[in-house]
């Protein structure tokens, strides 16, 4: 009788054990290290394509940076303080023009001090080392090239999903555009990443572009919409975003203004990574 029961115990062992896993429970937050220098290495690969006159041209560039968030450590609201910067920044381009390389000296060590929730919420930028941008640059001109999870508010388990709305300005093209979003998140699961335990986290989102500018004398108006999915991965035990994959496809038009009536449209396909050394 007791050989009969042995196998049913350890069954009933295993399924609660599985249960009691499953139901595990995670409250997020980021915990960086006051007074360390945390390295990531980033690549981001775009490829634009648009129509002008019924002629259609292919623009195909590679970003390599190495970029230094110093945390700095938490002020008395409980936010994180960081200073962040390049250490290097290297730009491929390969268009109709030709292929170039460009080696972005006038970013390197400009900083560009943050305020994060321990969420990942911006609560304040402030350009400390300001640099003009062009084309090459675009939109990472003063700003932070990592983009930190937004974390859920709410102890969360795995398979729980949340979703965060954003909106921001980005300049850019000679032009302010305006990006807004809606973010789902969804916690996936647990296992191992650049050699630690991480959290893995997917998401996808719908967003809207829509801006004005002026570009070598063209004044334009701007609006689209597009989608991305990525994938990160976080360290919950140090509190550490270690890595991010992330894809986004756009379709915009930008329509001339005034005299010049012309309508160009425009599709884009960015593929951005970043891994904490």
């Amino acid at each position: 009788m007791k050989n009969l029961l042995r196998p049913g115990l350890l069954t009933a062992a295993l399924f609660f054990a599985a249960i009691s896993a499953s139901a595990q429970t995670y409250n997020l937050n980021y915990n960086y290290e006051a007074n360390k220098d945390y390295i990531y290495n980033i690549t981001v690969e775009n490829k634009m394509t648009q129509e002008v006159m019924g002629q259609e041209m292919t623009f195909n560039s590679t970003m390599k940076s190495v970029a230094k968030m110093e945390s700095i450590g938490k002020n008395e609201n409980g936010n994180l303080m960081f200073t962040f910067s390049l250490d290097s920044a290297t730009v491929k381009t390969s268009s109709p023009m030709g292929d170039t390389t460009i080696v972005l000296n006038d970013m390197v060590g400009k900083r560009i001090k943050l305020e994060l929730s321990p969420k990942g919420r911006i609560v304040k930028r402030e350009v400390i080392d300001s640099v003009s941008g062009n084309f090459m640059t675009g939109s990472q001109i003063n700003r932070e090239t990592i983009n930190l999870l937004d974390l859920p508010d709410n102890e969360i388990n795995i398979g729980d999903t949340w979703t965060v709305s954003k909106s921001d300005s980005i300049e850019n093209a000679g032009g302010v555009f305006i990006n807004s979003g809606l973010t789902t998140y969804k916690l996936v699961g647990m296992g191992d990443y650049n050699g630690c335990e991480c959290l893995t986290v997917e998401s996808s989102s719908d967003m809207n572009i829509e801006g004005s500018g002026s570009m070598q004398g063209f004044d334009y108006v701007a609006e689209g919409s597009g989608k991305s999915t990525g994938t990160a991965y976080f360290n919950y035990e140090k509190g550490v975003l270690n890595g991010l994959v992330q894809k986004v496809e756009l379709q915009m038009t930008l329509a001339g203004t005034g005299q010049q009536n012309m309508i160009i449209p425009i599709t884009q396909e960015m593929t951005t990574s970043f891994k904490l050394k």
